[in-house]
């Protein structure tokens, strides 16, 4: 669980997408938004990175949420396997808040909806492949 703290609280640090060039392959939707406020922060990972660990991300977004409807990001990516780690910052404060354990307090989710018990998940569990064609995903808020 610690990994998954820290790696959500650099996560701040990521502000735009890092790859050009390419026509838009990837739709990655964040939904079961409760609260229409503060911004999704997300970061993708590719095969063989350090999932989730801090400063291993290969490229990420931040989108403001201003209703409770989906926000959708889109991504220039490489053929490849990788996973997703998103977190909603509710306070305006850049970070993932959590409790005296270190449970998030605000709402989070990573890719195939994978719900951590007591630890950060691995690659393996949260892993999508993107080819030629284009990559639909969607990943559900836990609150």
């Amino acid at each position: 669980m610690k990994t998954l703290i820290c790696f959500l609280f650099f996560i701040e640090m990521i502000s735009a997408e890092k790859i050009v060039g390419q026509p838009n392959n990837t739709s990655i939707e964040v939904a079961s938004i409760k609260r229409g406020e503060g911004e999704i922060y997300m970061a993708l990972f590719k095969a063989g990175s350090e999932f989730p660990e801090v400063g291993h991300q290969f490229a990420g977004k931040i989108i403001p949420v201003s209703s409770r409807k989906s926000v959708i990001a889109e991504f220039n990516l490489p053929a490849g396997e990788y996973a997703v780690a998103v977190f909603q910052d509710l306070n305006g404060n850049k970070k993932l808040d959590t409790n005296f354990f270190g449970i998030p307090k605000e709402p989070y989710a990573f890719s195939n909806n994978i719900k951590p018990k007591f630890s950060a998940p691995k690659f393996e569990d949260c892993k999508f492949r993107i080819a030629a064609t284009k990559v639909n995903l969607r990943v559900d808020l836990i609150n």
